[in-house]
């Protein structure tokens, strides 16, 4: 993985490091899993402490654009519920994954 990618996805690894401690090495599906906790996390937090389903909605619509770390801005609106336009496709190499970013 290239210096500036390796950077902008510290954080997944020190939180994976202290938090899961896996038996194999990260994987980008690892990477996907917990950025998608982070997400829910904050659409949770805006919600509030006695969220429902209405509010969970609610929450998630008021985030806007944000960013993860990734160099890459998300936003949900009331009429946006996909985050992300780019999808980063990999593929096994001798050295490892290799990913390509493809936005649709």
């Amino acid at each position: 993985m290239p210096t500036e990618q390796a950077a902008k996805t510290e954080p997944f690894a020190r939180f994976g490091d202290r938090s899961y401690k896996p038996s194999r090495p990260y994987s980008f599906g690892s990477l996907e899993g917990y950025l998608n906790v982070r997400v829910f996390i904050e659409v949770l937090r805006r919600a509030g402490k006695d969220a429902t389903r209405s509010a969970f909605y609610e929450g998630a619509e008021r985030m806007g654009r944000f960013d993860l770390g990734l160099g890459v801005p998300l936003e949900f609106s009331p009429r946006r519920h996909q985050a992300l336009d780019e999808v980063w496709l990999t593929h096994a190499t001798a050295s490892g994954w290799s990913p390509k970013m493809v936005t649709f």
